[in-house]
């Protein structure tokens, strides 16, 4: 609860600057542990930020069931083609924090990696028509992919 309660206060500061800015709100979804998430991103000129939080939760007979809390946090590029704001490219990289509570004991323990509190992640993405943003990080550590989809507001028209 307190991870997400920062990630709240997090984007209401950041929100508070008074710099031109585009801001990117997406669900997130992932498919290794079933989770659910929502990411934010702040564009400043050609690079930005992003913030945000997961809960997922791992399921099987064979390690049992784990829940998992993620949080990351990164940088954003963002390369504009020849036709304005119409298909803006973007590539991330960032740092991924995790946190582990194991509900009901698997006959077989997952690999130490799964239970590494920290990773990192990769991403690529476009906002297509200025407005709506899809996107995807992988965590090579993990072998988890991130899928996003969402919404671009606060930008100004030229």
């Amino acid at each position: 609860m307190k991870i997400f309660v920062t990630i709240i206060i997090a984007i209401l500061l950041s929100s508070c600057v008074p710099l031109p800015a585009q801001n990117i709100i997406s669900p997130t979804f992932s498919g290794n542990d079933l989770g659910a998430g929502i990411r934010y991103d702040r564009q400043f000129g050609r690079y930005g930020i992003y913030v945000g939080g997961g809960y997922g939760r791992y399921d099987s007979d064979v390690s049992g069931i784990i829940e998992n809390v993620m949080t990351h946090a990164g940088v954003v590029k963002y390369i504009q083609n020849n036709r304005m704001d119409e298909w803006i490219n973007y590539f991330s990289i960032g740092v991924n924090g995790h946190h582990y509570r194991t509900i009901k004991e698997g006959y077989h323990p997952p690999a130490q990696s799964v239970y590494f509190p920290i990773s990192f992640e990769l991403g690529v993405g476009c906002i297509i028509n200025k407005r709506f943003n899809c996107g995807w990080t992988y965590d090579p550590i993990k072998k988890d992919v991130v899928v996003s989809m969402g919404y671009r507001f606060g930008f100004k028209t030229r």
